[in-house]
């Protein structure tokens, strides 16, 4: 019979999974359940803020067995940092980190893209699931709500709905800008 075990308590949250007797004492990544591919999702280049290593290393694997790739920033700062130095995709956003919160680094990033012109998704990741959570989050300029413990389902089709809003929203702001007097 699998065992319960917490996995992960941290400032963000839990993460929960049942291992086999034969898992206990391996790697949390290795234990983990190898995602299902999803159906035409493209491979993204996502940046992971999250703080808890436990956390990074289930949900890197989880990303990676969808196909993408992914890097790690520890912080809000540290996900300043990789944006001014690298390009991606998406962004999963845990809210509750040290030094710089997921929301206190969304609204940095969307005041600079007052400037650029340019919109990257993100995603919140939290184990805060209570009423206004989630409009906390789009309120600060969240793309969509990610609720944990990660399911690897959810994840792909969360990311999935995310990067389709995205481009429908980027070709209209391309058809708006084409149709606009000089």
């Amino acid at each position: 019979m699998a065992e319960k075990m917490g996995i992960g308590e941290a400032n963000s949250g839990v993460i929960r999974i049942s291992l086999k007797p034969e898992q206990r004492g391996q790697d949390i990544a290795a234990a983990a359940p190898d995602p299902q591919p999803q159906e035409s999702v493209q491979p993204l280049n996502i940046l992971l803020a999250e703080d808890n290593v436990l956390n990074q290393k289930l949900t890197v694997r989880l990303l990676e067995g969808l196909g993408h790739q992914v890097v790690v920033a520890n912080n809000g700062l540290q996900v300043l940092e990789r944006l001014d130095t690298q390009s991606f995709d998406l962004v999963l956003m845990d809210v509750e980190m040290p030094e710089m919160n997921g929301c206190a680094a969304t609204t940095a990033i969307r005041a600079q893209e007052e400037h650029t012109q340019l919109h990257i998704p993100i995603i919140a990741m939290t184990a805060h699931d209570m009423s206004g959570d989630r409009e906390r989050c789009l309120e600060v300029g969240m793309d969509d709500f990610l609720a944990k413990p990660i399911d690897a389902t959810k994840l792909g089709a969360i990311i999935k709905r995310t990067m389709e809003k995205h481009s429908a929203s980027s070709l209209q702001a391309v058809s708006d800008s084409a149709v606009r007097p000089a």
